[in-house]
């Protein structure tokens, strides 16, 4: 038992992923010492956050867990928080609910309550949610940041961003100012303000590995590109970057789990090089032997194929397979809508089925969320796109206000972005001297 209450405290801490998966395996090792009760916890634990990740595995064990005490603090969170990767929100609240009704529970079952409550678009009831947390944990750092998400939410961006900068200055807790840093990033990206949100970026991954948090081997640099050509559009310089960054430190030289076979694929896919792409997809498949693993990481294999396919002008294959990725053998990837619907849309879009494009796009939009992600990638370019689209069909009562949205997104975005401002800005004008169509 003890080895596993290391290990979540390793998850919670951030540390680095070879920690917990140590404890978490010693524990594993030892669950026939345990109780029923910790036995099954410890089954969860090993399943859910180790080496050998199985949700089917770990949501059995919360299943028998429950059934030897409904009331549970760790099986009712934890087994809602893998119903929420399943997309089984209405299951995961009324798993939350119970444990509050019942007076077991802990600050992280109001706040993931919450994040349940606004992805199903609940912002009143997320509301008093909030509420009930301040009154029974006054001094919770995951309590103090509930209203940020309900701004999130609103999408109330000045507020929010007034509000992480007060939290990223003075908050007492480290780790509460890297997450409001993290989501203040977001927020910049968000509005278009690149060269802001990368500076904050770097501030943060040497402010978390000051106090013991690893960032990994290459997060900086992907991070750093992936803004790069996403935003800019310097997808030449980007593939010399992530050839540059391969070079001075290969996979080889680094744990499997530190290794970015996919997302580097998808890199390389943006920055047009669907050679390199492959060869990494290549290496992932002579390198990683793992069943485990291997089954455990095929959903992100199948979006760095989707990617792949994308940038090789193969738009239905791509569209296959971010089906396909989307998919565990339980259920959904993810807790992401969005996600889904953000690479369905452009895929259809490739493959110029406007209709079911414009579909997915304004469903995306449209989506709850209490997560700055993805909005911060997809939000303003979405609207943008929308936009073109009605436009190209000459509906300009759709066509402008999505302009606009984009418009007041990226207002003050970075001068290198200003040249795509000045474009929709000067098309708006066109449509409205030509009057409504």
């Amino acid at each position: 038992a003890a080895y596993r209450k290391l290990g979540i405290t390793y998850i919670n801490s951030g540390m680095p992923r070879e920690k917990r998966d140590w404890a978490l395996e010693r524990a594993y090792q030892h669950r026939d010492r345990l109780t029923d009760v910790e036995r099954y916890q410890t089954i969860a634990s090993y399943f859910g956050f180790g080496p050998k990740p199985d949700r089917q595995r770990a949501a059995a064990a919360y299943e028998s867990l429950l059934e030897i005490d409904s009331l549970n603090y760790v099986g009712l969170n934890n087994l809602g928080n893998l119903l929420a990767e399943r997309r089984q929100f209405a299951r995961a609240e009324a798993l939350f609910r119970r444990s509050i009704t019942a007076g077991t529970a802990r600050a992280n079952i109001y706040t993931n309550l919450q994040g349940i409550q606004l992805a199903q678009g609940k912002i009143a009831a997320a509301e008093s949610t909030v509420v009930l947390a301040r009154a029974a944990f006054p001094n919770n750092a995951g309590v103090r940041m509930m209203d940020i998400y309900q701004l999130i939410a609103r999408r109330q961006l000045d507020p929010l961003e007034n509000r992480l900068i007060q939290v990223r200055t003075h908050d007492p807790d480290a780790n509460t100012r890297s997450v409001a840093g993290w989501e203040l990033r977001a927020v910049k990206l968000t509005r278009g303000r690149v060269n802001e949100a990368e500076q904050l970026m770097r501030e943060l991954i040497v402010s978390d590995e000051a106090r013991g948090v690893n960032s990994g081997p290459y997060q900086l640099v992907s991070e750093t590109l992936w803004m790069d050509i996403w935003f800019r559009g310097n997808q030449a310089t980007g593939a010399e970057r992530l050839d540059s960054a391969l070079a001075k430190s290969p996979f080889r030289n680094h744990a499997i789990q530190q290794r970015p076979y996919f997302e580097f694929t998808e890199l390389y896919s943006h920055a047009g090089r669907p050679d390199r792409a492959r060869g990494l997809l290549a290496q992932h498949s002579a390198e990683v032997k793992d069943s485990a693993l291997i089954r455990h990481q095929l959903p992100a294999r199948r979006n760095a194929l989707a990617e792949l396919a994308l940038a090789e002008n193969r738009p239905l294959d791509a569209i296959a397979e971010f089906k396909l990725a989307d998919q565990r053998p339980d259920g959904p990837r993810n807790s992401c809508v969005k996600c889904h619907l953000a690479n369905l849309a452009r895929a259809y879009d490739a493959a110029n089925m406007q209709d079911t494009a414009i579909m997915l796009y304004e469903r995306y939009l449209a989506q709850p969320t209490g997560d700055a992600w993805p909005d911060y990638a997809f939000m303003a370019p979405f609207h943008r796109r929308v936009g073109e689209l009605y436009d190209a069909r000459g509906n300009t009562q759709k066509a402008i206000p999505h302009y606009n949205a984009f418009l007041e997104l990226w207002k003050n975005a970075d001068r290198e972005l200003q040249p795509k401002v000045t474009a929709v800005r000067q098309r708006v004008a066109q449509l409205r001297s030509s009057g409504p169509r």
